[in-house]
């Protein structure tokens, strides 16, 4: 079926924790979309390069948080990088059109290998939580977007983050999905980019669906 306007059943609201979004990319169009849940709590936060008018039937709400990026290495340089949910890596942009990215045709690589591309749930909306700024992701800043997942009330929350293998509590990403699965929303994760060797896969907590590459 490659028409995801049609009315579905059990449409989820899922938040994503990386990069930040491009949101000008077709797989993530407002177009032909119903109205925003009336359950949604959030919002869509501006910054540079992202009014608010960024958001809309599919992109229903995003956040920024940087506090604990900054308080390490200073104010963020804006040269190289967005102090809003804009997605300056690409990362995010890409991993969250293959979660939920809508119906996109004549897709291609280069011109090749034309055809359709969607993501696994065309139909989910998208709550963007940025908390990954020029390569690194600080505990803190993925604690404060889980805080507000479970104010947003989103059910669930992808995080295509990894680190080094510790225990599960000096493992923000494990705290934070403990809180939130207390809360009833469903969390998953990557296993990290560490290989297939020992002691390479993290967020193996019994409370995170962890997926491999």
């Amino acid at each position: 079926m490659k028409n995801d306007t049609l009315e579905l059943k059990g449409i989820k609201v899922e938040g994503v924790f990386d990069t930040g979004i491009w949101p000008e990319r077709q797989s993530f169009s407002g177009r032909d979309l119903g109205p925003v849940p009336a359950k949604w709590k959030g919002e869509c936060v501006a910054g540079k390069s992202f009014p608010a008018t960024s958001c809309n039937r599919k992109i229903i709400g995003a956040r920024y948080f940087s506090e604990g990026y900054e308080a390490t290495n200073g104010n963020l340089n804006e040269t190289v990088e967005f102090s809003s949910a804009r997605d300056s890596n690409g990362h995010d942009t890409h991993t969250t059109s293959i979660a939920a990215g809508r119906y996109v045709s004549s897709a291609s690589t280069l011109g090749y290998a034309k055809g359709f591309v969607a993501g696994m749930a065309p139909k989910a909306l998208l709550v963007v939580y940025k908390v990954c700024w020029l390569g690194e992701c600080y505990g803190s800043d993925i604690l404060a977007a889980f805080d507000a997942a479970v104010d947003d009330d989103v059910d669930v929350v992808s995080l295509s983050v990894g680190g080094v293998v510790v225990s599960y509590h000096l493992n923000e990403i494990v705290i934070g999905a403990f809180g939130a699965t207390s809360a009833g929303i469903f969390v998953s994760s990557s296993t990290s980019n560490g290989g297939h060797g020992g002691l390479t896969v993290t967020n193996v907590a019994p409370w995170v669906t962890t997926v491999d590459h």
